[in-house]
């Protein structure tokens, strides 16, 4: 399948993906002009660790967790919490030697979901500023902002 007419975000993707840090990426636009096609297309293209997750509205939280986590490849059991998956992460982050990107489509739908991700989410930025992830979260709603 040909992708074109997105090569400024790509290249924007592309730049965030080699820049050193944490990085977040929002993506927001009206429904059916191309989010998702848009990730799919720079995840096969970024040539790095990449997880997609889709989310959906009333998901139980467990479920975006246990997505991740199988992402992740743990050596040893964790908590399926938070902080035992995005500790994880962090670790992950560290030890690769290229970027990771967890990209997150419909992200209003799962903090709909989960009430307090948002507060997880900053917290999480506060205390591993050493973490060299890219993020990308998509959707429609105004509340992704």
């Amino acid at each position: 399948m040909e992708f074109w007419g997105r090569e400024r975000e790509i290249e924007v993707l592309k730049r965030e993906l080699t820049r050193p840090g944490l990085r977040i990426f929002l993506l927001r636009g009206r429904r059916r002009v191309g989010k998702t096609a848009l990730i799919r297309h720079f995840l096969q293209e970024a040539g790095t660790e990449a997880f997609y997750h889709e989310a959906v509205s009333h998901e139980p939280p467990r479920i975006f967790l246990e997505s991740l986590m199988r992402f992740l490849k743990p050596e040893h059991p964790l908590p399926l919490d938070f902080e035992g998956v995005f500790w994880l992460l962090a670790e992950k982050s560290k030890r690769s030697g290229r970027k990771p990107v967890v990209a997150i489509d419909e992200f209003p739908d799962l903090l709909e979901s989960w009430p307090g991700l948002a507060g997880h989410l900053r917290r999480w930025i506060d205390l591993h500023p050493e973490a060299n992830v890219l993020f990308i979260f998509a959707g429609s709603s105004l509340s992704l902002m």
